[in-house]
C-alpha cells in the first residue's frame, strides 16, 4: 500500500496549515476536504479552508513524504512534530498517528470527532485562548482584515461565493453523504424522520408536488 502525507497551505501567506496522510491522489484528497468543509465546520481545519472558500480561494496541497506499508503513522506524527516546533499553527486535531487504515475517510472523520467530543467544554476554550495568545500582531492584523472583506459582501456577493462552492461538490459526493447519513439512523428514527416530513408537508404542498410529476410524466410521453 502506498502512501502520502501530505502538507496544506494558505496561498496567500504559504503557511502550513494542516499535515495529513493519505493513499488516494492529492487531487482527490483536497476535494475531499474541501467538500467535507462545505458540509461542517465543527473542526478548526473545516473552519479554516470554508474562510478561504468563502472568498473565493482554496488551500494547495504539497506531498511532504511518500512510502509503502508500514510507516505513514510515525511519518505523520514526524511531520506535525516538526511543522509546529518550527511555530507552524496548524489545523491538526491530534499529534498524528490516529487515522484507521482500510476505513473510508468519512468514517474516519467521524473517529477524529468522537475524540473531540471528549474534551470538555473548558479544555477546548483554554486551547482557543493559546492559539489566539500565539498568533502574531501580523496574523492578527490578516486575520481582522479577512474578516472586514467578509463583512462588506453583499448578499449577492456572499451567494456567489457559496454557489461556486458548491459547484465543487459533485452529486455522487451528495448522495454518498445522503446514504451514509441514512444508514447510520435505526429504523425507529427513519421512521420518526418520514412521518415528520410528512406532516410538515401541507396538503397544498402535496398537491404542487403530485402535479410536477404528471407533468414530467407528461413530457416524457411525448414523442
Amino acid at each position: 500500500m502506498k502512501w502520502r502525507i501530505y502538507a496544506l497551505k494558505d496561498p496567500r501567506t504559504k503557511l502550513v496549515r494542516y499535515v495529513g496522510w493519505t493513499r488516494q491522489s492529492m487531487v482527490a484528497r483536497l476535494g475531499e476536504h474541501i467538500a467535507d468543509s462545505v458540509s461542517s465546520q465543527k473542526t478548526h481545519k473545516q473552519k479554516w479552508i470554508l474562510s478561504m472558500l468563502s472568498i473565493g480561494i482554496k488551500p494547495t496541497a504539497e506531498i511532504l513524504q511518500e512510502g509503502e506499508g508500514a510507516g505513514w503513522a510515525e511519518a505523520e506524527q514526524y511531520w506535525i512534530k516538526r511543522h509546529r516546533s518550527s511555530g507552524a499553527k496548524l489545523t491538526n486535531g491530534t499529534d498524528g498517528g490516529d487515522g484507521i487504515i482500510g476505513l473510508p475517510s468519512q468514517i474516519r472523520a467521524q473517529a477524529c470527532l468522537k475524540r473531540v467530543a471528549n474534551i470538555g467544554p473548558e479544555r477546548l476554550s483554554e486551547i482557543a485562548r493559546k492559539r489566539e495568545a500565539n498568533k502574531t500582531p501580523e496574523q492578527r492584523r490578516k486575520t481582522a482584515q479577512i474578516a472586514r472583506r467578509y463583512s462588506r459582501a453583499t448578499s449577492e456577493e456572499i451567494s456567489n461565493r457559496m454557489k461556486k462552492t458548491q459547484s465543487l461538490i459533485t452529486s455522487e459526493r451528495r448522495s454518498e453523504w445522503a446514504k451514509a447519513a441514512w444508514a447510520k439512523r435505526t429504523v425507529e428514527e427513519r421512521k420518526a424522520r418520514m412521518v415528520n416530513a410528512n406532516a410538515a408537508r401541507s396538503s397544498e404542498s402535496r398537491r404542487q408536488t403530485m402535479l410536477s410529476v404528471i407533468a414530467k410524466l407528461r413530457q416524457k410521453k411525448q414523442p
